[in-house]
């Protein structure tokens, strides 16, 4: 795991989709949130191959996933796969919101089922809305 603070800011531009964040934060403070919540030890962060997942927990028994793949899908997989092992070891279910099909096929390649669609609840910093389609994975899907 690394310190939020390390982050390429070639990745900065990627954060707003899949942060669920006030879009009203800079890049800076939705990092500085990230590091906040490792040092607390409620979240991590995995780097493996130009793929970046951040694991925090969003109840006692739930810990939900952001994603930024700045390299191959080959890397967004094995990245993903080695957190689901981890985050499933640690909570009962791991959820994730992707902005499209796209990303969610990554995460059904890694065991994850899509479970529903959420309209139009992604804020962006431009005033818009997108939906996000919802995934997840328990133990029991192990």
């Amino acid at each position: 795991m690394i310190d939020c603070l390390d982050i390429p800011k070639a990745l900065f531009p990627h954060l707003d989709p899949w942060t669920i964040q006030e879009p009203s934060l800079s890049d800076l403070d939705i990092v500085r949130g990230m590091q906040a919540q490792m040092d607390a030890g409620t979240a991590w962060l995995l780097e493996m191959n130009d793929t970046y997942v951040f694991l925090r927990r969003h109840t006692p028994w739930v810990g939900q996933i952001h994603v930024w793949n700045l390299g191959s899908p080959f890397g967004m997989v094995r990245a993903i796969r080695a957190v689901t092992d981890a985050g499933l070891e640690r909570f009962h279910r791991l959820e994730a919101r992707v902005p499209d099909r796209r990303h969610g096929s990554v995460l059904a390649r890694c065991g994850w089922v899509h479970e529903g669609t959420f309209r139009a609840c992604h804020a962006h910093r431009d005033g818009t809305f997108s939906d996000a389609f919802g995934y997840g994975v328990t133990r029991w899907d192990r």
